[in-house]
């Protein structure tokens, strides 16, 4: 009866480590303010039903908050990040918060930017790391 227990009470702690896997964590000090809410409006509009997304940004290096989410997260490849028009790459890297084993099939993802574009031109552009967290339903 007491191996019972044991064995009841190990197999609580495993599951609610994995409900609390997947969650997203905001990296310190980010925040949404208006350029973050506005490219949210623009975000929310072309994401397919039952898909919701969440926009933070920060001054912190793209290596810092890389850093950061990789310690936490599982990253997944995709292809490298586009050019500016005036030739600067834009940095950006995928981590899966569930236990997906890819984008596809996740349903709780991030990216990681830097610089962040709002729009589709790639005219606005601002010099911060910005962490698009993505929830599918």
């Amino acid at each position: 009866m007491q191996r019972l227990s044991i064995l009841f009470v190990v197999l609580c702690l495993v599951l609610s480590a994995v409900a609390v896997g997947a969650q997203f964590k905001v990296y310190p000090g980010a925040i949404t303010d208006a350029w973050a809410a506005n490219a949210l409006r623009e975000a929310r509009a072309a994401l397919p039903p039952g898909t919701e997304t969440d926009l933070y940004v920060t001054p912190d290096s793209y290596d810092k908050v890389y850093a950061f989410y990789k310690g936490i997260a599982q990253e997944t490849s995709l292809r490298a990040g586009p050019r500016l028009a005036n030739g600067t790459q834009i940095r950006w890297s995928f981590f899966l918060l569930d236990d997906a084993k890819s984008m596809a099939t996740s349903k709780l993802w991030l990216k990681i930017q830097r610089p962040s574009v709002v729009d589709a031109e790639m005219k606005d552009v601002r010099d911060v790391t910005s962490i698009q967290v993505v929830r599918k339903k």
